[in-house]
């Protein structure tokens, strides 16, 4: 999507006209701290002409967007259930067959042990085996369980600045936390 050109055009000379404003200004007196402020004013104004004029433009691809994320999210997620499953199943049987083989190995080693069967005929019955073995790619994992909470060391915990934050400024006590006020410029 091509922006219009007056579109471009009016946004670009509202930031050059707003940055001609306060080029070289500077505030050194209460007369010209008054100035700054309304200076400010005019910028506050005008970014918010900006964010007007890109919610005009935006706010119609996001509904776009969010319908199109809506229509497709069910079926996404319905064949990804259909994929896990079916790989669940795959997964099921090649550990089974897994077990058979490494039991059916073990017989053969025990047979070599014992005397009843020669390595030659003990090397062709695991090659077999291994031929008979599925072109199923795995790879495996390592993942993690929690076993006790408690026992997990506290650097591995993040702090929800948003609830500490609520909390704090509530008036609730919270040890290590202390609710300090700071003074920032604001614009009218």
């Amino acid at each position: 999507m091509e922006l219009n050109k007056e579109v471009i055009k009016e946004t670009k000379s509202l930031v050059v006209k707003t940055e001609q404003l306060v080029q070289g200004f500077k505030v050194n007196s209460q007369p010209t701290l008054v100035k700054a402020n309304d200076y400010l004013v005019q910028i506050t104004q005008a970014e918010k002409k900006v964010i007007e004029r890109e919610r005009e433009i935006l706010d119609p691809l996001n509904q776009a967007k969010k319908s199109i994320m809506n229509f497709f999210r069910p079926v996404k997620e319905k064949l990804a259930n259909i994929k896990y499953g079916l790989k669940r199943e795959m997964g099921d049987y090649v550990e089974k067959m897994e077990k058979i083989e490494l039991q059916k190995k073990a017989e053969i080693e025990k047979k070599v042990e014992s005397g009843k069967m020669d390595i030659d005929k003990a090397v062709a019955k695991i090659e077999k085996i291994e031929e008979k073995k599925t072109a199923v790619i795995t790879r495996t994992n390592r993942v993690i369980k929690i076993i006790d909470k408690a026992k997990i060391p506290q650097k591995y915990f993040i702090i929800d600045m948003v609830a500490l934050r609520r909390d704090a400024l509530s008036g609730f006590e919270i040890p290590g936390v202390k609710v300090i006020t700071e003074k920032i410029i604001i614009g009218k």
